[in-house]
């Protein structure tokens, strides 16, 4: 069971569970190696998301209006599509089917139904969902302004920076005031280690991995059971590509805690970086079967498929989607692979029919959402590559995409130029450059191109 560590203030501190993906992942890894700020792995108690019965609704709302206890302002309809964090200095819980269920940290959840003073919200990239009070979250657009204001109230709380940090992360990719306000964090709590863990995946984002490994090392050494930090830190193995390091890493992290998904699925990423599919796949498949809403995993595991050349990536993604959803940037990574896979097998119409769905139930305002419209016609690549600008990680993604079509219609001189320029400038920590390095390394031996079968 996920843990917290208490301040002396009482409030509780995230146990950062960035591991935002993903090799992406997130999570939080990659960007699909997953350093997500969020809860990861089961905690007892936790019963698969369902709605309430009309019954417990109007049990709760009767409960909110006649308790004194219990007064909440009604919220509106504008919450609905939202995205919100939760506050501080309140007990947060999800309600499902008259059960509370404490997620431990903080996650970004997205608003899907209003009733009364209740939101149901949903846990972006994992299936945790459940009706929450909507006074006891803030829009993130809004939520830099409130954790400013709780820090201005309580400036010996480490909590409040840590919160406003990760959101500085997260939301704004502004790691250096990040930092900042984690160095202040643990400056009044050195002996958490949570607040290493976090900074340290900073230090990620800002690809020093040196710096990264030294303080998750330390949040390990403050707390040797940390299964997070070990994995974690092999996310900063992963950037330096050291994959037998990040591998030790990942099953230590599984050693402590058999059930976490976020650890199988990391050490999934690790394997295909040594071309050890087999290894990769199996991971992948029982982060899944441990979590069926870990929905990097249908990604990874994608991907996996895609890099040995195996059928199955199409209907791997059809799998995915329906059971993690649609919402996100993470369903439109496992559209682009499913596809793939799917060209790549022969299935172009399957692959086609992945990308008209994904057309009417993505949030076509996401990215990677422009890769989509590339691969349907709507995009050629100079557009592609005018919305990637400058962004270095979106760069590297549209180069592995871009390569990789230009594999399967056989222009290998093409897709060799996007392969060097990924390996020469990209992001190590994305599993495009996995697939960008692998690709190109068969290219060099001369084995057959990856065209259809």
């Amino acid at each position: 069971m996920r843990s917290v560590r208490r301040l002396r203030t009482g409030v509780r501190v995230a146990r950062d569970t960035s591991a935002g993906p993903g090799p992406g992942a997130s999570v939080g890894g990659p960007r699909r190696r997953v350093d997500r700020d969020g809860p990861a792995g089961d905690r007892p108690g936790r019963r698969a998301a369902g709605r309430f019965s009309p019954l417990v609704v109007a049990v709760f709302l009767w409960m909110a209006v006649t308790s004194p206890r219990l007064v909440h302002a009604q919220a509106g309809n504008d919450w609905i599509g939202k995205r919100v964090v939760q506050k501080l200095g309140i007990d947060f819980k999800l309600r499902i089917e008259a059960q509370a269920i404490d997620p431990v940290v903080v996650l970004t959840y997205r608003v899907e139904q209003v009733n009364g003073p209740w939101l149901w919200v949903q846990a972006e990239g994992r299936g945790l969902s459940g009706w929450a009070w909507a006074d006891h979250v803030v829009p993130v657009e809004d939520a830099i302004a409130y954790f400013t204001d709780y820090i201005r109230a309580n400036p010996t709380d480490a909590a409040g920076y840590q919160r406003r940090a990760i959101l500085w992360r997260r939301e704004k990719k502004e790691y250096d005031i990040a930092i900042g306000d984690l160095n202040e964090a643990i400056r009044l709590a050195p002996g958490v280690a949570a607040l290493w863990n976090t900074r340290g995946l900073a230090w990620n984002d800002k690809k020093e991995y040196d710096k990264a490994i030294a303080d998750l090392s330390e949040a390990i050494r403050l707390d040797p059971k940390y299964a997070l930090a070990y994995t974690n830190r092999g996310n900063a193995w992963i950037g330096k590509r050291e994959y037998d390091k990040a591998i030790a890493d990942y099953s230590e992290a599984i050693r402590l805690d058999p059930k976490f998904a976020l650890a199988y699925n990391n050490r999934g990423i690790a394997w295909n970086g040594k071309e050890e599919y087999d290894k990769a796949i199996a991971d992948f498949s029982e982060a899944i079967r441990i979590d069926p809403n870990e929905a990097w995993a249908y990604s990874g595991r994608g991907l996996a498929l895609l890099l040995a050349r195996r059928p199955g990536a199409v209907g791997s993604a059809r799998v995915g989607l329906e059971t993690a959803g649609w919402r996100g940037s993470y369903p439109i990574y496992t559209v682009i692979l499913g596809y793939l896979g799917a060209v790549r097998e022969g299935k172009e119409g399957d692959g086609k029919a992945l990308l008209e769905d994904a057309a009417g139930r993505c949030e076509t305002g996401t990215w990677p959402y422009p890769v989509v419209r590339f691969l349907r016609g709507e995009l050629d690549e100079a557009g592609l590559l005018s919305a990637a600008a400058s962004d270095n990680d979106k760069l590297t993604e549209v180069h592995g995409y871009a390569g990789y079509v230009k594999l399967l219609k056989g222009q290998l001189d093409a897709a060799r130029k996007d392969f060097q320029w990924v390996k020469e400038h990209g992001n190590p920590s994305f599993v495009e450059y996995t697939l960008a390095v692998n690709e190109l390394g068969r290219l060099g031996s001369g084995q057959p191109a990856a065209g259809k079968p």
